[in-house]
């Protein structure tokens, strides 16, 4: 009775704790999500997923790799993730050398179904595009935190090895498969949708900048990029620009008291 007393203790501290666990990743980040699955998929299917892909790259007049945001990196930046941007970091044509490389990688996959996966929220930064006589014939999505794939061209589960056919291309096409996505996109997004003050245009179409309120000396607002300059001993109405801005067009003068 007391060994399965200690056994059963052990199952339920393992569950909860896996609970748990999952529970605080929830918290933290909707991309962490991960609790083991059995893949159902078998060798068979793995096997034809590899020569559909070896055909896909064969009959392919052109390959196009994209690394770009996925709207989970917007997570607690936007409150309607579904009208997250899509932002492109990096867009490359396979030149026929990479194209090579590609296929040589998909005809030496070994195959085999997985046997395992993590069912973690599949947060994609990679898009392979196959195209044929200038239409776009399937699309594959790569995530590299949960380590899989989503093929359109493709009903199969990936094979277990399908990232040593496409981590090669990818990385010799000069993108990287981990960065710091969440950072990159509020970084972006901040600057895309930084408010401007309205200009007030003189006669000669120079802005006048505003008084930057509550800095200390004489500081004003640059109206063309909503920065702080200070204008400490230069006179009211002088034109001036912003040595930070490297725009030279961007003249303004600076206000009366």
């Amino acid at each position: 009775m007391m060994i399965k007393y200690k056994f059963l203790r052990v199952i339920l501290t393992f569950t909860f704790g896996a609970a748990a666990l999952w529970m605080s990743s929830c918290a933290s980040s909707p991309s962490t999500f991960q609790t083991p699955v059995i893949n159902i998929s078998t060798n068979e299917e793995a096997e034809k997923y590899k020569l559909a892909l070896v055909e896909a790259i064969q009959s392919s007049d052109k390959i196009v790799i994209r690394e770009q945001s996925n709207k989970i990196d917007f997570f607690e930046l936007i409150p309607d993730l579904n009208n997250a941007p899509q932002y492109t970091y990096a867009l490359k044509e396979l030149n026929t050398g990479e194209k090579i490389l590609f296929l040589a990688s998909a005809r030496n996959l070994k195959g085999g179904a997985r046997t395992m996966k993590t069912d973690c929220l599949f947060v994609a930064h990679h898009t392979i595009e196959f195209y044929e006589g200038g239409i776009l014939k399937s699309s594959m999505e790569v995530c590299y935190k949960c380590s899989d794939v989503k093929w359109s061209a493709s009903e199969y589960d990936a094979p277990q090895d399908i990232f040593q056919a496409l981590t090669p291309v990818i990385t010799s096409a000069g993108m990287q498969t981990h960065r710091p996505w969440d950072e990159m996109a509020k970084l972006r997004y901040e600057e895309e949708n930084q408010v401007r003050p309205d200009p007030v245009l003189n006669p000669d179409r120079v802005p006048t900048a505003k008084w930057a309120l509550g800095q200390k000396g004489k500081k004003v607002i640059n109206p063309f990029t909503g920065k702080i300059v200070d204008v400490e001993g230069i006179p009211a109405n002088t034109k001036v620009r912003d040595p930070n801005d490297k725009n030279p067009t961007h003249i303004f003068r600076v206000p009366g008291v």
